[in-house]
């Protein structure tokens, strides 16, 4: 028996897009969600099969942020699809209570992330500061 894993596209629009979308949608009798869904489904099939996929910017962020570090307490949410200026896919990952730390994001096209080791650098140094000030121990 397999599990299967599901992923959650979140897509987000400049705001005139977003209400053209809402119109439509309303004008066919359709949900927001799901005409939003198709666009973004359109939008995948014509940028071909070049087009990385939102599990494998998901994997591709994850490798960047936690690299060797065995432990580190946070976890990524469900990748965001932003069309413009360039196509790409924001991960956030957070605190175990939720609490937002940094969005990572990767180029939908050629699936390099884009965060630097600086930023990664910060982002540790935040997640340590953050457990130690609660009374917690960080595990990185």
């Amino acid at each position: 028996m397999s599990a299967q894993a599901s992923t959650t596209l979140t897509l987000e629009l400049p705001p005139d897009l977003g209400e053209q979308l809402r119109w439509l949608a309303q004008q066919r009798g359709q949900t927001f969600e799901r005409l939003a869904a198709r666009a973004i489904e359109l939008f995948v099939q014509a940028a071909g099969p070049e087009m990385v996929s939102a599990s494998a910017a998901r994997r591709a962020a994850n490798r960047a942020v936690f690299g060797d570090l065995a432990g580190l307490s946070l976890s990524s949410g469900q990748p965001k699809f932003l069309a413009s200026p360039k196509p790409r896919w924001r991960i956030p990952y957070t605190t175990f209570d939720g609490t937002l730390m940094i969005e990572v994001e990767v180029d939908a096209t050629t699936g390099a992330v884009l965060l630097s080791e600086s930023e990664r650098e910060s982002l540790l140094n935040r997640v340590e500061s953050y457990y130690s000030g609660r009374g917690q121990s960080s595990p990185a």
